[in-house]
């Protein structure tokens, strides 16, 4: 309890931003199959994150001692049944709008604990019949095998790519390894590069943001610039665009950037004029798989033809 004081703290003074954060994207979608996917998605992600046998134990368990607290208390899982709340919480997120797989993450320390607890204990009358038969030490010899080989898989995939670049272009940002490990220590030389005196480097995610501000020498401010709604913590540090009026802004995408469409909004026009720069390629076993758009937008305006920022989730507006 102690050490959510100065989260909830800084939430207090911040019109409780990560929360509504957190329920804003967590609760866009609409259509029913598509929660259901996501769900059933999130549910996955756990399974295989966490490690399939350790995953099935501590659902068994919460389960488990739900029935059992409903029959006795004990104040000692009592306490660890409540500490994992957020994987209820996210469970049940999950299929009203998309979260993450790391969310919940917290949630399983208290109830690795719990799982234990129950599973080792042969006279508790819910989980006795599971343990008098359960072989707990074959148990946990398989569950650190299968996490040890899983982890294993996925630093080898990233340092050598054990798909063939053919696949690694259709499956783009699905494959979260290669798309978060290949490509940006060069593409913050290739910026580096590109940039004059004064200008601004913008990118439209704040995870692109962040891996820019890593890997350009000097590591400069990189500033998230987009016309959408969607909040992230780089509008905590800078809650408004005013102080970029006039300025040139290298802005990076993983998409070019175009007029606005019927279908599309974009900043395009917020600059008097943008000037396609040369793109970045990422090379996977000597091919290219995906591109990085750079241009220079020339006297950006946050004022006209429409108003950027701040973002009203988090802070009220002029």
């Amino acid at each position: 309890t102690v050490f959510t004081v100065p989260i909830l703290w800084w939430n207090y003074q911040h019109d409780w931003a990560s929360f509504k954060h957190i329920l804003f994207i967590g609760s866009g979608y609409t259509g029913i199959l598509r929660r259901f996917s996501d769900g059933l998605g999130y549910h996955l992600s756990q399974f295989l994150t966490i490690s399939p046998l350790f995953y099935l134990a501590i659902i068994a368990a919460i389960f488990s001692s739900i029935i059992l607290e409903l029959r006795r208390g004990n104040s000692a899982r009592s306490l660890l049944l409540c500490l994992g709340t957020p994987l209820f919480l996210f469970g049940v997120m999950s299929f009203n709008g998309h979260a993450e797989a790391n969310w919940g993450v917290m949630g399983y320390v208290s109830t690795g604990i719990l799982s234990v607890m129950l599973l080792t204990d042969r006279e508790n009358p819910v989980t006795g019949f599971i343990s008098k038969h359960f072989n707990v030490r074959r148990f946990v010899r398989i569950g650190i095998f299968v996490s040890i080989f899983m982890v294993a898989l996925v630093v080898f995939h990233a340092w050598i790519g054990l798909l063939p670049a053919s696949l690694e272009k259709d499956l783009g940002k699905n494959d979260r390894i290669i798309w978060e490990t290949r490509g940006w220590a060069g593409l913050g030389n290739h910026l580096s590069s590109l940039m004059n005196e004064g200008d601004v480097i913008a990118a439209d995610t704040y995870q692109l943001c962040a891996l820019l501000e890593f890997n350009i020498p000097g590591q400069p401010s990189v500033r998230y610039l987009a016309p959408w709604e969607r909040p992230t913590q780089f509008d905590v540090w800078n809650r408004s665009y005013d102080d970029l009026r006039g300025r040139n802004i290298l802005f990076v995408s993983s998409k070019p950037l175009v007029p606005t469409g019927p279908t599309l909004t974009t900043i395009y026009e917020n600059f008097s004029h943008v000037q396609e720069l040369p793109s970045y390629e990422v090379i996977y076993h000597g091919e290219p798989i995906r591109k990085i758009y750079v241009c220079r937008g020339r006297g950006f305006d946050p004022f006209e033809p429409r108003r950027l920022g701040p973002r009203s989730l988090f802070y009220s507006d002029y």
